[in-house]
């Protein structure tokens, strides 16, 4: 049984992430290519795209929310990506037309109790996150979850973009 169906419960509401399906990366890769997250650390929407199927094909998760047939937000991570041992969010998207409505901060819950809890795996206190320092919103969500800023590193992704190194602990009780 898949994980998220198996702690479902814990994930009521409106936005439960599910695995995004093949079919999904495409639309997936056109949207996040199509805001300025996108095309800033992205050349091509190709590339992304193709990022995102090797990605599949490792261990990295990639989960969307919906609402009917609408993407209306995905989350990136690998459980080993950060320092080899720790959870890493490579990339979480809301849509414009999306934000404010709750679909970041529950993408976010699903990654950290998916961290303390998911599949057998060793039981992963911290999650570590990039975030462009441009990107002032998205600083400003992370802080509203309790995420603090342990460094910034210049150059890291694109040359003249700052990226903020981010980390939570985070506990059982979510």
């Amino acid at each position: 049984m898949e994980f998220q169906r198996a702690k479902e419960a814990d994930f009521e509401g409106k936005w439960i992430p599910q695995p995004a399906q093949e079919k999904d990366l495409a639309e997936l890769a056109a949207m996040i290519f199509d805001s300025e997250l996108g095309r800033k650390y992205y050349p091509t929407e190709k590339t992304l795209l193709e990022k995102m199927q090797a990605a599949c094909q490792n261990s990295d998760r990639i989960m969307v929310v919906r609402e009917k047939e609408k993407i209306c937000g995905m989350l990136w991570f690998q459980m080993k990506g950060a320092f080899g041992m720790y959870p890493y969010l490579h990339l979480i998207f809301i849509p414009d037309s999306m934000k404010g409505n709750g679909v970041g901060r529950e993408l976010m819950r699903y990654l950290e109790y998916y961290a303390l809890n998911g599949e057998g795996q060793k039981i992963k206190s911290r999650i570590f996150l990039t975030a462009g320092s441009w990107n002032e919103g998205t600083i400003e969500f992370y802080d509203r979850l309790g995420y603090t800023t342990i460094g910034v590193i210049p150059s890291l992704f694109r040359k003249n973009v700052e990226e903020r190194l981010l980390m939570k602990v985070c506990n059982r009780v979510l």
